[in-house]
């Protein structure tokens, strides 16, 4: 049960970072970006290392995305439609499979920082065959210090939609290839792009799964010990 807590911890800190981080570039894009995760500079188990997520992949189409988080207990998507600003966050927990809606009050939550700034750096590098550009951003958390991270992002790649939702990349000018997110304890997870493949996507990609029960956030919390 503690491993089950400590999962789903993880996927709303993922979700909160990830969601709809596709800003206005050159192209339009539709298919699936997969990510590698890796876990630097941390003190984790084997035991836990194992269980973690190692990979992420996001599905674009037009003004949808869906994200999905594999691992060995829990299974995440969370899908958005960015001009609805409504979607579903899905869980299947060992088998066990659970749907919650997404409002616009939800996605437009305060994410704690405040006073982003970005620079614009002239650094490149290649990340799953695509040039990529290096950017620094300098934010102030919750308790008014001063936190910068260094991304990697593409403006070769658009799907037209712009991330309102989250007030660290929403103006970054492309799609993030590779950053880096600190959690609980100190859990920092890096989150690189391994490929990139353009493919026509159906809509019914972001339906919920009819054998996915409709909950809500609090009655999960409830059935998992808060």
């Amino acid at each position: 049960m503690k491993k089950i807590k400590l999962f789903l911890i993880i996927t709303v800190l993922i979700f909160s970072f990830t969601d709809n981080t596709f800003a206005k570039g050159k192209k339009k894009f539709s298919g699936t970006i997969t990510y590698n995760i890796t876990y630097p500079d941390n003190s984790l188990s084997s035991e836990v290392q194992a269980m973690m997520p190692a990979t992420m992949s996001i599905t674009i189409k037009g003004m949808m995305t869906k994200t999905e988080i594999p691992t060995a207990m829990v299974n995440t998507i969370q899908i958005i439609d960015t001009e609805k600003k409504t979607g579903y966050q899905l869980m299947d927990i060992m088998g066990q499979k659970y749907a919650i809606k997404t409002t616009a009050k939800d996605l437009e939550k305060d994410n704690d920082v405040k006073d982003v700034n970005i620079k614009y750096l002239d650094e490149h590098k290649t990340i799953a065959g695509i040039e990529c550009k290096k950017a620094e951003i300098n934010y102030k958390t919750e308790d008014d210090s001063v936190a910068t991270i260094f991304i990697y992002y593409s403006d070769e790649i658009d799907n037209k939609s712009i991330n309102v939702f989250n007030p660290l990349y929403k103006n970054i000018k492309g799609v993030l290839m590779e950053y880096i997110i600190e959690g609980q304890n100190d859990i920092k997870m890096k989150f690189t792009a391994i490929s990139v493949k353009k493919r026509r996507v159906s809509k019914k990609e972001f339906e919920v799964p009819k054998d996915y029960q409709i909950t809500t956030q609090d009655e999960l919390k409830a059935m998992f010990g808060g």
